[in-house]
């Protein structure tokens, strides 16, 4: 039986980059699960509100360097290519990006209205739910893409003898 080679490939450059960036991004997120968790339910300091308007912000960064990397070297579309039949759930996979980008700035536009709003602790407390929820969300994200990827190594590299 002739040998046919893999359709799917990967830069070694890519994967490091994918690779650090992934790390930073959980760094990122599981910094900003334990600050939300610390604060205090019933009062919060302006540095408080501050530290978690910059937290975000820099997470804002890191996801959307983490969501152009994924876009810019399209392994969702190649995933298309090699497996057709995987296409509508690599679609919605890349769609999801700007759904949840979307979702983390309107979290940040919160925490800066909670910020100047001095008073207002509920606004801090509903800041941290969102947060939870979108991180939920992000991490469902992403333990679907590598379903996606799986499926599609699977089907490229076959499974079984």
């Amino acid at each position: 039986m002739p040998y046919a080679p893999s359709q799917v490939s990967f830069n070694a450059a890519f994967l490091s980059e994918i690779k650090e960036d992934n790390q930073r991004l959980q760094e990122l997120l599981s910094e900003t699960e334990i600050m939300f968790r610390r604060i205090p339910r019933h009062r919060y300091s302006v540095e408080q509100k501050r530290a978690s308007v910059q937290r975000l912000l820099k997470l804002r960064d890191q996801l959307a360097l983490h969501f152009a990397l994924e876009n810019a070297f399209g392994y969702l579309v190649d995933v298309i290519d090699i497996a057709p039949r995987l296409c509508n759930r690599a679609k919605a996979m890349i769609a999801e990006h700007d759904y949840l980008f979307l979702e983390l700035c309107e979290l940040i536009d919160d925490a800066e209205a909670a910020l100047y709003d001095e008073g207002n602790a509920a606004s801090v407390v509903n800041v941290a739910r969102d947060y939870f929820r979108f991180l939920q969300k992000f991490y469902d994200h992403e333990a679907a893409e590598n379903a996606l990827l799986l499926d599609a190594f699977d089907s490229d590299l076959g499974v079984g003898d």
